[in-house]
């Protein structure tokens, strides 16, 4: 989550070469800090020696998580602008009927 401005950006460049050493990078970070605090065993073999399905893994896993993150919030936003404008369409019909009746 610390990551994510940072990560978001990056994905706004629609798989670049940049976006793509940013995501490699990151992986190996969040692995290395795995290994770290004495999750290194639960990667397996492959990525100990030369992280191989267990790093694919792990990075097509964080691409999910901001992919779904995503989603989310373009949904919630959506909501919001809904809600918003039938907000403003009720005030504007109190509105009316308020002039009316004087």
């Amino acid at each position: 989550i610390a990551n994510r401005p940072e990560y978001l950006a990056h994905a706004a460049r629609n798989y670049t070469l940049e976006q793509k050493d940013y995501n490699n990078a990151l992986t190996g970070r969040l692995l290395e800090y795995a290994t770290s605090c004495g999750y290194g065993n639960l990667l397996g073999e492959s990525y100990r020696h030369d992280f191989g399905a267990s790093f694919t893994n792990v990075r097509d896993r964080i691409r999910c998580y901001y992919k779904s993150f995503m989603q989310s919030h373009r949904r919630r936003e959506q909501r919001k602008q809904r809600r918003q404008q039938k907000e403003a369409a009720a005030n504007a019909a109190a509105a009316t009927g308020a002039k009316r009746v004087q």
